[in-house]
């Protein structure tokens, strides 16, 4: 990601010298990193102008006052219609505006104990065994 972000900062500055874009990875263990967040969105000579978060914090970051609806900026916007529904109301939260345009997703997978599904008498379907 920090690849990709520092292209996407030096494609923005060949077309806008004049603004100065640092990219501020937060570097925490997963039980400091909502801290530092917190921290960092929380006052104002540390907040970003831009920020690159998972959409799960979203709501609470508007009800803290974090962020600002970018819905006027969107919705005209011909690729925000060709984003996945799912995706756009990711990025919507409980007062209707649209707070961010997500990037991607990724893919969960649910483990299982294969005895006790058994055990329960399910044929698990579209599953197969472990050998």
């Amino acid at each position: 990601m920090e690849t990709y972000l520092t292209s996407v900062i030096q494609q923005f500055s060949q077309s806008r010298p004049d603004v100065v874009v640092e990219l501020v990875p937060i570097v925490a263990a997963e039980h400091d990193y909502f801290t530092k967040n917190e921290l960092m969105m929380s006052s104002e000579r540390t907040a970003p102008d831009i920020v690159y978060e998972d959409t799960f914090i979203l709501q609470a970051d508007v009800e803290a006052g974090y962020l600002r609806p970018i819905t006027d900026l969107v919705e005209g916007w011909e690729t925000w219609e060709q984003i996945f529904e799912p995706g756009r109301e990711a990025v919507t939260a409980d007062d209707g505006e649209i707070y961010a345009v997500p990037t991607h997703t990724d893919t969960r997978a649910l483990w299982y104990h294969a005895g006790l599904f058994e055990e329960a008498g399910s044929s698990r379907p579209g599953c197969r065994s472990p050998p």
